[in-house]
């Protein structure tokens, strides 16, 4: 009686089920490095808006302005919604942003709709997969941010 050279079934099942035991394995393992790269872009985002808040103090000599107050005839507040974010753009590379920015009005104008749809990534952390889109009174989509900025006493701005 001859032999075949071949696997059997049997044989075929097991390597399959070894491989599949062996992937179920990696996957999490995988899903958590590339969860470690995200936070660490977050870290290295957070470093790079420190820096940028510092060399912004450099330049200018105070740091930037959290946000700023006019008042209308009527002695009522008017925010210009132009904080931190928006200030020390040109510091991260962002000088392009910063010039669509008409800081003479009010962000939520819609002289200022093409700067306030422009996503910053180093405001955002890829680790938030939600999508960082807001809608404003207006219905005018807003880009935001993943970190939150002090303007003084009782106001903290962010996502």
């Amino acid at each position: 009686m001859t032999q075949s050279r071949g696997f059997t079934l049997i044989e075929l099942l097991v390597v399959i089920a070894v491989i599949g035991i062996l992937v179920a394995l990696l996957l999490p393992a995988v899903q958590a490095a590339r969860e470690a790269a995200r936070r660490l872009q977050c870290t290295n985002n957070l470093k790079q808006v420190g820096l940028a808040v510092h060399n912004y103090h450099d330049a200018v000599g105070t740091l930037p302005l959290g946000c700023v107050v006019t008042f209308d005839r009527a002695g009522n507040p008017r925010f210009s919604g132009w904080g931190i974010t928006a200030r020390i753009l040109p510091y991260l590379e962002g000088q392009n942003q910063f010039n669509a920015c008409n800081f003479s009005l009010a962000n939520e104008t819609p002289e200022n709709d093409t700067a306030m749809r422009l996503s910053i990534a180093t405001f955002l952390c890829p680790s938030d997969g939600q999508s960082r889109v807001i809608f404003v009174d207006n219905g005018q989509p807003r880009n935001n941010t993943n970190y939150a900025f002090n303007r003084g006493d009782w106001y903290v701005w962010g996502g």
